[in-house]
C-alpha cells in the first residue's frame, strides 16, 4: 500500500478514534459536573516539576467534607505560576470518592476534551484532504 493511501485511511480513522475520546471525555465531565460537590479548600503544599524550561507547581489542598473529614489532594493540573499557601480555591469532587478531588478550574474540567477534539479534527481533516487528493491525482 502507497504511503499516501495509508495516510488517507489511517488519519481518518485516528481522527475518529480522538473524537470518540473527546465525546467520551465530555460526557464523564459532564456527568461529574450534575453530581459533584463543590467547597472550598486551601493550598497547604505543593509539589514542584521542573520540566526543560520552567518549573511547574502542583498545588496540595485541604478541604472538609460535610461529615467533617479532612481531605488533602494534589492537582492534576500544574501551573507555572505557584498558588500562595493559604490560598482558598474552588474544589470538586465526586461525593462517594472525596479523595479524586481536583481544584475547579476550566482547564481542569474541559481541556481533555478540547485537546482530544482538536487533534482528532485535525487528523481527519489532514487524512481527508490527503484522500480527496489521492482521488483526484
Amino acid at each position: 500500500m502507497e504511503l499516501p493511501t495509508l495516510l488517507a485511511v489511517l488519519l481518518p480513522l485516528a481522527g475518529l478514534g480522538l473524537l470518540a475520546l473527546a465525546a467520551r471525555q465530555f460526557v464523564r465531565t459532564r456527568r461529574l459536573l450534575l453530581r459533584c460537590v463543590r467547597t472550598f479548600g486551601t493550598v497547604v503544599g505543593e509539589v514542584r516539576q521542573p520540566d526543560e524550561s520552567r518549573v511547574y507547581h502542583f498545588p496540595q489542598v485541604s478541604f472538609r467534607t460535610p461529615d467533617g473529614r479532612e481531605v488533602v489532594f494534589q492537582s492534576q493540573l500544574g501551573s507555572s505560576v505557584p498558588a500562595r499557601m493559604g490560598d482558598s480555591l474552588p474544589v470538586r469532587y465526586p461525593p462517594e470518592r472525596p479523595r479524586e478531588a481536583e481544584v475547579d478550574t476550566f482547564a481542569s474540567r474541559w481541556l481533555p476534551a478540547i485537546v482530544f477534539g482538536a487533534l482528532g479534527d485535525a487528523l481527519l481533516m489532514i487524512g481527508v484532504a490527503i484522500w480527496v487528493g489521492w482521488i483526484g491525482a
